[in-house]
């Protein structure tokens, strides 16, 4: 079964999702570039200015770490990143209250605030509970010039919500190491193992940003079994929950705009991932 929500991530997850309730956590945020992302299917808008939200995000992380917080204020390098930043503190302490003890937070970013979101999870899950970081080659181009590097990867962030976390991914397969001795045991660190979705692939449905299922398949198998739930608090157009849905787990997509669930819905019904149950929820 599928859940998708309208509405705005850490509301939604605050009115509507159960403490320790999910097995997983995959998302895909918006990456706080300033920039509105356009496609066929809908569009996002990833310039910020400083909100409710925003004000309430950097409140609950005040309460979770005084201290972490005033270091994630002396490192924000502009108004738009700090109104960025409480936001996304408003959702992680959310999906760390949503986690099950066994659960991970896998967390997809670029370089523009991947520091910045390092720091924020190290302070609300611990950074004893930072499990290893993925990096997936998104292009297989150079996008190189002579004034920068190409950037050709993003970087996927796991976090426990406990040490419990790292034993549930080591008997599942994904650690290697040794858990009782320690050695070599509670970190990954390596290549997710996904072509890059390219510009003409069959499962593009024109959502801006949108990530390959193989990707999400290969998470998904790594972080859970069959009928464990996920939730992608910012889904987009779906592909974790495609993911998932292929993959015999149930799933929650939250994001604040319709046109997202919207070409989520389209997804999940279509014939390459029909289900026998879905229920299309909209909170204010």
């Amino acid at each position: 079964m599928t859940r998708l929500l309208l509405g705005a991530a850490a509301d939604v997850l605050r009115r509507e999702i159960a403490t320790a309730s999910v097995d997983m956590v995959y998302s895909d945020p918006p990456f706080g570039n300033e920039q509105i992302w356009t496609g066929k299917a809908g569009s996002f808008d990833d310039r910020w200015e400083w909100s409710a939200a925003s004000s309430t995000g950097w409140a609950a992380l005040k309460d979770h770490s005084a201290a972490g917080a005033a270091l994630l204020a002396a490192v924000a390098r502009s108004a738009p990143s700090r109104a960025y930043l409480g936001v996304m503190a408003g959702i992680i302490v959310e999906l760390r209250r949503v986690l099950k003890l066994t659960g991970t937070l896998w967390l997809h970013f670029d370089d523009t605030m991947g520091a910045e979101l390092r720091v924020l999870c190290d302070v609300i899950f611990g950074a004893g509970n930072a499990i290893g970081t993925l990096v997936w080659v998104r292009t297989l181009g150079g996008h190189g010039n002579s004034k920068r590097f190409g950037r050709v990867h993003d970087t996927i962030a796991c976090y426990g919500r406990s040490r419990a976390a790292k034993w549930r991914l080591w008997r599942i397969g994904t650690l290697g190491g040794d858990p009782i001795t320690g050695d070599g045991f509670g970190r990954f660190d390596d290549f997710a193992i996904a072509a890059p979705l390219g510009p003409t692939d069959k499962e593009r449905v024109g959502y801006p940003t949108q990530k390959p299922v193989a990707l999400l398949e290969e998470l998904i198998r790594a972080a859970t079994l069959p009928g464990n739930v996920l939730l992608d608090p910012t889904c987009g157009s779906g592909t974790a929950l495609v993911a998932a849905t292929r993959l015999q787990r149930k799933s929650i997509g939250i994001d604040i705009s319709q046109d997202a669930l919207t070409a989520a819905q389209a997804r999940l019904t279509g014939p390459a991932t029909a289900q026998p149950s879905f229920d299309f929820g909209e909170v204010a």
